[in-house]
């Protein structure tokens, strides 16, 4: 199963974005704009696969990205072999 964080939105910014960092360097960025739930992972589109990342860290399904009408965050992991980090830290 995998394991969730909840990040906050601070209070007077409220438009989330989803940062892929590897090795440092800043990889990617999306915006999470009108839907509330993602997908992101290797998988295509057939997979159910919102935001795709190549990378061979990555897994098929890797991690989920829900938001709220609020502007809160909720992270999940998908099970990924090298795991996901939010704000530096494991969940």
């Amino acid at each position: 199963d995998g394991k969730t964080a909840f990040v906050a939105a601070p209070p007077t910014y409220r438009k989330a974005k989803f940062v892929i960092v590897k090795a440092g360097s800043l990889a990617s960025e999306v915006g999470i704009g009108t839907k509330s739930c993602y997908l992101m992972g290797r998988g295509g589109l057939d997979e159910g696969v919102d935001i795709a990342a190549l990378h061979p860290s990555i897994s098929r399904l890797h991690v989920k990205l829900e938001h709220d009408a609020e502007g809160d965050v909720f992270v999940t992991d998908l099970g990924s072999q090298h795991g996901t980090f939010v704000n530096g830290e494991k969940i």
